[in-house]
């Protein structure tokens, strides 16, 4: 097989990839088998030609929504749903990680140089100033 058929084919498979609407586990096993039928295809019947390979597995449209119509789409959903709750938890834990890391910098900052508030009030009791102060 020439390299330029090679380079056809694997065009021809990243546009059936592209058009599959699946988790990654079953996109990555249909791609395998779609390509060794593919190569098998090229070799047994000696075809160079990337029209006819074509013509014989359907376009990308067509395969893809072969597939669709075979697949099980209660597993696909169920595939789907787990794979947003594993992306949403790791936002969520890196969002709590972010807040208490600027927290602590904060935190050790205050602590290092030290803060105070400084409140003058007159013999009756009314305030009469409030200072913010650090010490370095």
């Amino acid at each position: 097989m020439d390299n330029a058929l090679q380079k056809e084919l694997k065009k021809y498979i990243r546009e059936v990839k592209k058009l599959l609407i699946c988790d990654s586990k079953t996109k990555k096993k249909f791609i395998k088998d779609f390509s060794e039928s593919l190569y098998d295809y090229a070799d047994s019947k000696d075809e160079t030609d990337i029209q006819i390979i074509r013509k014989h597995f359907g376009n990308p449209e067509e395969i893809a929504k072969s597939f669709l119509s075979e697949m099980d789409i209660k597993t696909v959903k169920k595939r789907m749903a787990l794979k947003s709750v594993i992306l949403t938890a790791l936002i969520i834990i890196i969002s709590v990680i972010s807040v208490t890391a600027i927290e602590i910098c904060i935190d050790s900052h205050t602590s290092a140089h030290g803060t105070g508030i400084e409140t003058l009030y007159d013999n009756n009791g009314n305030k009469l100033s409030e200072n913010y102060y650090e010490y370095y």
